[in-house]
């Protein structure tokens, strides 16, 4: 207690000087005044700092996409796994999944990925795009996201080998 009276005292002393007046100590309104001030300050500058990280740090559906497609064209299958929902992976095995990922040849050949449409309501999202293929197909996929302890996780995917994206667009 003695430091909270003897800070909030030199921020007192700080207030007057700034305003040219050589007063050493406030009255206890002044100083619960300038105490709730600066409570009022770390409390903006916490909450800034949260947003911050909380838009610029924590990687975006798109980039979980993109990082999911990445994975699986460098044949990492079990990290792009890792990227799944918990209600995927309850519904999918790593097996079955791994036999999607084999049956899509186009997703561990990709060329280029071109996202065309991106959709995110609360904590749901829908990205949709085109997979170019180094054999040049372009073939459309779907991808809908959810968020998991703020994380996005991927809970569905739909590849569509048999229509090339420019059929549908």
């Amino acid at each position: 207690m003695h430091f909270f009276k003897k800070t909030l005292s030199g921020l007192c002393y700080t207030y007057f000087i700034m305003r040219g007046k050589k007063k050493k100590c406030c009255s206890p309104c002044q100083k619960i005044f300038i105490g709730f001030g600066t409570f009022l300050g770390l409390c903006i500058i916490i909450m800034a700092t949260m947003t911050i990280y909380a838009y610029a740090v924590k990687p975006k559906a798109d980039d979980i996409v993109l990082q999911h497609l990445h994975a699986l064209n460098d044949g990492n299958i079990q990290e792009a796994y890792d990227l799944t929902a918990t209600a995927f992976k309850r519904n999918t095995r790593y097996e079955g999944f791994k036999r999607f990922i084999e049956a899509n040849s186009a997703l561990t050949a990709i060329e280029d990925i071109e996202i065309l449409h991106q959709v995110q309501h609360n904590h749901d999202a829908q990205i949709s795009g085109y997979i170019e293929c180094v054999h040049g197909h372009h073939i459309p996929f779907e991808i809908l996201l959810t968020t998991e302890l703020g994380d996005w996780k991927i809970i569905n995917i739909e590849i569509d080998s048999t229509k090339h994206a420019k059929e549908i667009l």
